[in-house]
């Protein structure tokens, strides 16, 4: 089966329901922006599952009060230590949308994902 051209962008909750997508069944996306996302997995230590050619975008804020930094840490963690290209932002905020300048790292990653894998997400 090819790669999968399908990419999920997510925030708190949906960004955490994208990271165990990834987590429990890999190749489903292809790519994923998750935006205050979480290590959802904690209750049980995710299988080794192949993430290489998956990449990932993340934005955290050190003030979160839901989803501490370290939460979104170890969310990295888990997913660089499978094979994901990780790109992790941290920003001053809580848990809230992102400041613009962290939304436009995330198009601007988005665009380059996109650029490198013949258009992957488009229609």
């Amino acid at each position: 089966m090819g790669a999968s051209p399908v990419v999920a962008v997510g925030f708190s909750n949906g960004a955490s329901i994208a990271a165990a997508l990834l987590l429990t069944h890999p190749g489903v996306l292809r790519a994923a922006v998750l935006l205050a996302a979480g290590a959802s997995l904690q209750d049980r230590s995710p299988e080794q599952v192949d993430l290489s050619g998956t990449a990932v975008f993340l934005a955290a804020g050190m003030a979160g009060p839901i989803i501490p930094i370290d939460q979104a840490q170890l969310l990295v963690n888990q997913l660089t230590d499978r094979g994901a290209a990780v790109t992790f932002r941290s920003h001053p905020g809580g848990h809230g949308a992102p400041p613009p300048e962290v939304l436009r790292s995330a198009r601007g990653w988005l665009a380059t994902v996109r650029a490198a894998r013949g258009g992957v997400g488009r229609p």
